[in-house]
């Protein structure tokens, strides 16, 4: 078996793949999937890793546009095709969550304005608002009352002027960016209070890293917080880690974290994510599900976790 990494990666994780490749001696190829040949490399490989980031959107829609066809060519690709539409997309995610019968905070989303106004005269605050895209916190707000839900409401769903897209396509091109219309949507979630939340990854079918993230200093948020807290035992979130794994295998997800907040005696989704930082935390937090409960694990390379779980191979 060939293991083909894809330089558009970041650095680090290129490193990482290379040194697990050596680790578990498979073969590995550097394919640069900017170049002309970039089929006929990758036919070369069996398994294709490319750990598109959100940072970089051209890769991550070139990425959209290759992976589909190299999947129908018989090459294992992480990420898949619906781990790659669902990544950095809450709407597609909510979505997802509904029509699979994932628990999930209650979200509103529209692109009816008048829905929306609606909407701020019955809903519960305060509201969490989202952007679709974002990561580490980027682009979430609390929503404390209906004025700023309405302000949001007019800003995000009101209709662009000639002008002012003429001027936004002057700017992009100038700054050599990616042109994006206006969303147009507004996308209100439950506020759910919580001092942290649960991170929880999963490395095939019984493989889990968990641990809980504190929210920042004087802040409802804990994504991109970087202040971690190990689990302990007593308290290790049985539930929690049942699910993510029943949500990976269900949906072929090979490694894929998922957000937790705790509600009303149950664990909601709010978020997943098939990219994480390259950070101890995931080697350290392992546990292996077996038919006596969860087991802690050794430090396991974060490389060698997700090479062996795309391959089906067991870590054991």
């Amino acid at each position: 078996m060939k293991i083909g990494i894809v330089t558009q990666t970041r650095p680090e994780w290129v490193e990482e793949f290379i040194r697990s490749c050596k680790d578990l001696n498979l073969p590995h190829i550097l394919i640069d999937m900017k170049k002309q040949s970039w089929f006929d490399e990758s036919k070369k490989s069996d398994v294709l890793l490319w750990r598109v980031h959100q940072a970089d959107p051209e890769s991550l829609l070139d990425a959209r546009n290759k992976i589909p066809l190299l999947e129908t060519n018989g090459i294992v690709c992480f990420p898949n095709p619906l781990m790659l539409w669902l990544y950095d997309n809450k709407i597609r995610q909510t979505y997802f969550f509904m029509t699979n019968g994932i628990p999930a905070p209650v979200t509103f989303i529209t692109s009816d304005k008048s829905e929306a106004h609606n909407f701020t005269e019955t809903c519960i605050y305060p509201l969490v608002y989202k952007r679709s895209y974002g990561a580490s916190s980027i682009g979430v707000s609390l929503v404390e009352t209906p004025q700023v839900a309405r302000s949001i409401i007019n800003r995000e769903l009101r209709a662009p002027t000639n002008k002012l897209r003429k001027a936004v396509k002057h700017c992009v091109r100038k700054l050599n960016l990616p042109y994006r219309q206006p969303d147009g949507y507004v996308y209100f979630q439950q506020y759910i209070e919580s001092d942290s939340d649960l991170r929880i990854v999963t490395f095939g079918d019984s493989v889990v890293s968990v641990f809980r993230r504190l929210n920042r200093p004087h802040d409802f948020r804990a994504s991109g917080s970087g202040l971690w807290e190990q689990i302990t035992e007593p308290a290790f979130p049985v539930d929690a880690c049942d699910l993510s794994i029943d949500i990976s295998r269900r949906h072929g997800f090979p490694v894929m974290s998922y957000d937790f907040l705790f509600h009303k005696g149950r664990w909601l989704v709010s978020e997943i994510s098939y990219t994480f930082l390259l950070n101890n935390i995931y080697v350290d937090t392992l546990f292996r599900r077996t038919q006596f409960g969860y087991q802690k694990l050794g430090p396991i390379q974060m490389g060698v976790n997700h090479i062996c779980a795309i391959i089906g191979h067991d870590l054991s």
